[in-house]
């Protein structure tokens, strides 16, 4: 059987100085530390300011996942009495959180003045003890007001109140919607997550691979699986591309690291043989770009750091090309921003 919580504030001691007031009740509503924060908040939504009227403000809080028994209180800008019989926040019968909220000015019966300043009513902390329900509250106003002059009717108030249902909230305050992302540096796959990852090569887990980074040894579409408290989400897939063409019957062997990369790549080679070397740039439709290099190269090592940016190209998808005496290679090159 679902278990309904419902929340009380109960506002006493007032006189509706006009016919129809016009106020707004407001709720903010925090999930930290396991706790669910409740902030109420009464507002002067008209053109003149009024007194607080008797009544009682119900929130059906609509959740199953939370503690009343522990809730603890904070009264607001309206708790000013000093009677010690209103001086209590607690947990009323038939799951009820009763908030005593006085409107008590001087020891008289009039109410406390309603202005266009939002003014805290109350505050309350609420230990969550299922944070995969949801909460969703529902205002309700019962009508029965003990009122401390003939002219504060519940009428009164039920007539000027502008409110608004928040909406239904996760009481693990949204985590468990978030969809992890993977970023690169280095030729190392990074998780936005640093928990609970599971990384994925091609839609098939990889044995043992759990960790917030991962690098990838052959080519395909990785992404990562987060396990949060009350849902498992993957990433969108990120393409890799392992560019370690060891041509030993061209000549040379060929590499660019990272791949996918952000600003800088490494271009790595080896001529086995030394020759005329070009190293060129085209696009993905095989339109010629630019040269990078054009020379002719002894035998050895050689590196060339690559940014798009120097030679004012956007990030995507471009064609490397490396020529060795006649005999050329090339790589797929991706740019992120």
């Amino acid at each position: 059987m679902r278990k309904v919580i419902t929340f009380a504030f109960l506002f006493f001691n007032g006189i509706i100085a006009f016919a129809q007031p016009s106020y707004k009740l407001e709720m903010d509503r925090t999930v930290k530390d396991s706790y669910l924060l409740l902030d109420i908040f009464i507002q002067n939504s008209g053109n003149k300011p009024f007194l607080l009227g008797g009544s009682n403000f119900l929130v059906d809080l609509k959740s199953s996942g939370l503690d009343l028994k522990r809730a603890q209180f904070i009264p607001g800008e309206f708790d000013k009495s000093n009677h010690p019989a209103y001086a209590e926040m607690g947990t009323g019968s038939n799951n009820l959180l009763v908030m005593n909220v006085r409107a008590d000015v001087e020891n008289t019966a009039k109410g406390k003045v309603v202005t266009s300043q939002k003014s805290r009513i109350g505050s309350v902390k609420i230990p969550i003890t299922d944070p995969c329900q949801t909460v969703s509250p529902v205002w309700f106003k019962d009508g029965a007001i003990q009122a401390y002059s003939k002219a504060a009717r519940a009428e009164d108030i039920k007539k000027g109140a502008n409110y608004q249902n928040p909406l239904p909230m996760d009481l693990d305050g949204g985590i468990s919607k978030t969809i992890p992302s993977i970023t690169y540096n280095k030729g190392t796959l990074v998780s936005s997550s640093q928990t609970d990852n599971q990384w994925y090569l091609d839609d098939v887990a990889i044995p043992g691979a759990n960790k917030p980074e991962f690098v990838p040894q052959v080519e395909g579409k990785y992404s990562v699986l987060v396990t949060y408290p009350c849902a498992k989400n993957f990433s969108a897939p990120a393409p890799v591309f392992i560019t370690g063409l060891k041509e030993f019957n061209l000549g040379y062997n060929f590499n660019v690291q990272p791949n996918p990369f952000i600003g800088d790549c490494k271009i790595k080679y080896s001529l086995i043989n030394g020759g005329s070397t070009k190293l060129q740039v085209y696009d993905v439709s095989g339109t010629h770009v630019l040269d990078l290099e054009s020379e002719t190269k002894p035998q050895g090592d050689y590196e060339f750091v690559f940014n798009p940016t120097q030679y004012k190209l956007a990030s995507g998808t471009y064609i490397l090309k490396l020529t060795v005496n006649d005999k050329d290679g090339t790589i797929k090159l991706v740019s992120l921003k």
